[in-house]
């Protein structure tokens, strides 16, 4: 796949090759700082550059898969794929240590809600940091929530730990946990001697990478690079991710249905009967704090709004535990709301429409659910309605899909060319052909490149060049083989 899963590939390669473990490693053209370059002896003309605008926790688990089963592409994977695996088994162990009479019915909704989630196995299927993320800061959140009900400080401690690795997984989005350690601060939740707890035990999981990470690149350069790149994804504009203000939640009427038609029903319930106990309140300062902040950035990516899917999976969870047992509604309209939010109709169509529709779902949710009879209210299609919400699903569920396929062939056709070659792409994505052809250095061909002297240079690209013939063609893809003139 283009994009990000190829470019940690090829990190995790580098790394692997060079033996440097403290950071990201890569030809990319992109974020190249010239004070981290490390030249290839191999090839002295192309260089390397470490990227410590992201913690290497991830990449090294990927190391270490590919160490012990081998280069293939499942195993750059599996680190993510067993981590999202992983959230199926702590939402109910943490559910478990909230509630010592489970409400199954409840519990069962919002498993479904996660199971159902298109991001979560998309991301889970990627060699991506952000599942990574998305589990620790959810164990972190949830430690907290254990904390909140027994105030035991072994949780409190958890709770940072579990934020330490979150950052070493991904850094800076790990700071959503900003929002419910306020909300313990200003409740008066939490005490001074156990705030203390938390931020020393956050701190000795990072001081694990960042010690050694200053001692190598030196103080400045791994904290500029760190905070500057939060502070450009935030607020420098990229025109390949500008969206609305509203975009994550027409996104999420999309991938994440069932999960977001329920959550906003039923915040709308608690907010009408004025339902808010300290860990819903808490669950909501991570949830709505993290997608307003999100909402309102310039860039807007699926995958940033990842981390929250699990807490709202946990809401759902406590609010539908406490309202069936008020006998606020019946099960039977809870299985009418949650067949109806899980129609696959209207998928991934124009904004408009999706939103308009997300909107009628969600009045249709509360009509039903603040009816005080139903015909046929009785009866136990509950199952019925999760087993049809998973058969939706199960037909939708989602495909790493490249974009260019071919670009496997061509790097490969590259890779295998004799000589001292270097490789420019031009009107495609850099990231597999990066990975694929192994040109350990990749740059993008603009009218003001120097190419090399010292090399044989070719161009991947989409476009037809009328000077040259490519050397080889498959599909939309070319290589050429250039020179200056």
């Amino acid at each position: 796949m283009e994009y990000d899963g190829s470019n940690r590939a090829e990190a995790v390669r580098q790394m692997k090759a060079h033996h440097e473990f403290l950071a990201p490693l890569t030809g990319s053209p992109y974020l190249r700082n010239d004070a981290l370059k490390l030249q290839i002896l191999e090839f002295p003309q192309k260089f390397l550059y470490y990227h410590l605008e992201r913690p290497p926790l991830v990449f090294d688990l990927m190391v270490a898969s590919i160490s012990l089963f081998g280069y293939a592409e499942v195993w750059f994977r599996m680190p993510s794929f067993l981590l999202g695996l992983s959230i199926f088994i702590l939402l109910p162990f943490f559910i478990r240590k909230m509630d010592k009479k489970i409400n199954a019915t409840a519990l069962i909704t919002a498993f479904t809600a996660i199971v159902v989630s298109f991001d979560w196995w998309s991301s889970s299927q990627h060699a991506l940091l952000d599942t990574a993320i998305a589990v620790f800061l959810f164990l972190s959140v949830a430690s907290m929530l254990v904390f909140l009900e027994n105030k035991k400080n072994l949780w409190i401690i958890l709770s940072g730990v579990f934020l330490g690795f979150a950052i070493l997984s991904k850094g800076q989005p790990a700071g959503m946990m900003a929002f419910p350690l306020m909300f313990l601060i200003i409740t008066k939740e939490i005490n001074i001697k156990q705030l203390l707890l938390f931020i020393l035990s956050t701190s000795l999981i990072v001081s694990f990478w960042f010690i050694p990470a200053v001692s190598r690149f030196g103080f400045t350069q791994v904290v500029s690079t760190f905070i500057g790149f939060a502070g450009q994804r935030f607020a420098t504009e990229d025109t390949t991710q500008k969206a609305p203000v509203y975009w994550y939640a027409r996104w999420w009427f999309d991938t994440f249905r069932p999960g977001f038609s329920l959550f906003l029903v039923l915040l709308a319930l608690d907010f009408l009967k004025r339902n808010f106990n300290k860990r819903q309140l808490l669950l909501l300062s991570y949830i709505i704090g993290s997608f307003v902040i999100y909402s309102v950035a310039k860039n807007k990516v699926w995958w940033y709004v990842l981390p929250i899917i699990p807490a709202v999976s946990l809401y759902i969870y406590h609010s539908l535990s406490h309202h069936l047992r008020g006998k606020t509604f019946s099960v039977f309209q809870l299985s009418l709301v949650i067949i109806f939010s899980s129609l696959p109709v209207f998928l991934y169509q124009r904004t408009v429409v999706a939103l308009l529709y997300g909107i009628v779902v969600f009045a249709i949710n509360l009509f039903v659910l603040t009816r005080k009879s139903f015909l046929l209210g009785k009866f136990n299609i509950f199952p019925y309605g999760i087993l049809l919400t998973l058969m939706f699903f199960f037909f939708n569920f989602p495909q790493i899909l490249p974009i260019y396929p071919e670009t496997k062939n061509v790097s490969l056709y590259y890779k295998n060319l004799p000589g001292n070659k270097c490789l420019y792409v031009q009107d495609m994505p850099y990231e597999s052909a990066l990975y694929y052809s192994d040109a350990g250095e990749i740059n993008y061909l603009q009218p003001e490149t120097k190419l090399s002297e010292d090399c044989i240079n070719y161009l991947m690209t989409t476009d037809v060049l009328k000077v040259s013939q490519p050397v080889y063609t498959k599909e939309d893809i070319r290589l050429y083989k250039i020179d200056d003139k």
